[in-house]
């Protein structure tokens, strides 16, 4: 007997992630695993911290998305 999954426990759920410290990219990094649609904010001056550490950054932002966002500016 084969069983076909056709979609993923998380498949249209959507996350914007602010964390930057590991607890919170591995959490989102499993949400993205499951099928969430996770979006990374990263700042504007370089973007998330992690990035200085390439390989880290790659693995806990496998399946995400990332978009700079300045939430300290007006303009």
């Amino acid at each position: 007997m084969e069983v076909l999954v056709s979609e993923s426990p998380l498949e249209g759920v959507k996350i914007l992630s602010l964390a930057e410290q590991y607890p919170g990219p591995y959490a989102t990094l499993l949400l993205a695993d499951l099928g969430a649609d996770v979006i990374l904010i990263e700042r504007p001056d370089g973007g998330d911290p992690a990035r200085k550490h390439k390989s880290l950054f790659s693995s806990l932002s496998r399946n995400k998305r990332s978009v700079v966002l300045d939430l300290k500016s007006a303009n």
